[in-house]
């Protein structure tokens, strides 16, 4: 009996823990975004990315965007980027939109190619897009421009 107890506790307990709701990271408004959550934690991993990267900045400006992949003209993709305040780098984190709120994709955490992007070089031009579902950072910068994908799990 006391084992039965056991595994229910335990199943219980993972249950809670797999079932939670993405954190809302922002709003779709009137077809405006809005930042609504604390981005803590997410500052805290962009920061650690950066400084693998050995970029020594902070970012400063944090905004929700959207865009179009040219190649999928029909899919409107969504993503939290920050930038620092010299605009030369910029990082995004693809948004999932559900019933008019923001949270992180779930493809950010699993799927390789997808990730965190860094897009570092000039402040006009190479910032993020999306390219058949693929990061890419935007051309104008010419060779200044660098990316780098992150994957976390």
């Amino acid at each position: 009996m006391k084992n039965l107890l056991l595994c229910f506790i335990i199943f219980v307990s993972f249950s809670n823990t797999s079932c939670t709701s993405p954190k809302i990271i922002g709003l779709k408004e009137n077809n405006k975004f809005i930042i609504q959550g604390h981005l803590l934690k997410i500052k805290k991993d962009w920061k650690q990315i950066l400084e693998e990267q050995k970029i020594n900045t902070l970012l400063t400006n944090f905004t929700i965007e959207s865009g179009k992949d040219s190649n999928i003209p029909d899919k409107i993709y969504y993503m939290l980027v920050g930038t620092d305040k010299e605009n030369t780098i910029k990082v995004a984190n693809l948004l999932q939109l559900k019933n008019g709120r923001f949270s992180l994709s779930p493809k950010t955490k699993t799927t390789a190619g997808e990730g965190i992007i860094t897009c570092r070089g000039c402040s006009s031009g190479c910032g993020p897009q999306r390219l058949e579902n693929r990061w890419i950072c935007a051309p104008g910068c010419g060779l200044n421009c660098t990316k780098s994908i992150t994957v976390k799990f």
